[in-house]
């Protein structure tokens, strides 16, 4: 991975970053030959444990990881936890509700507000 403005961006799944999604909506896995692949959490339809375990994506691809089906269902789950998270905060910096109805515009963990 490059630099980016003299800054290394976290990997997906170190202590910089927890939930293993290397800042976007993906877990980083790895592959049985040690390569790295990263899947969007919010596109997987099964885990399955076999000698291997087998993750298949709502479009029918599968991938054969290292990773336990107990270590991949975490990554999603703390990455879905995450999510939520966030969206706890943006409703907490809301004005109480006057009844009269908001549009509440959601943000990217990512993106600075001003």
């Amino acid at each position: 991975m490059g630099t980016r403005a003299g800054r290394t961006p976290a990997l997906a799944g170190s202590p910089a970053d927890p939930y293993g999604r290397g800042g976007n909506a993906v877990i980083r896995l790895t592959r049985l030959n040690g390569s790295e692949v990263f899947l969007n959490a919010d596109l997987v339809a099964t885990v399955e444990s076999h000698h291997d375990t087998v993750v298949t994506l709502v479009d029918g691809k599968t991938y054969v990881v290292l990773e336990s089906a107990e270590q991949v269902v975490e990554r999603i789950t703390a990455y879905r936890a995450h999510v939520l998270a966030a969206v706890e905060v943006e409703l907490s910096d809301l004005p109480p509700d006057d009844g009269s109805g908001q549009v509440l515009h959601l943000h990217s963990v990512h993106e600075r507000r001003g």
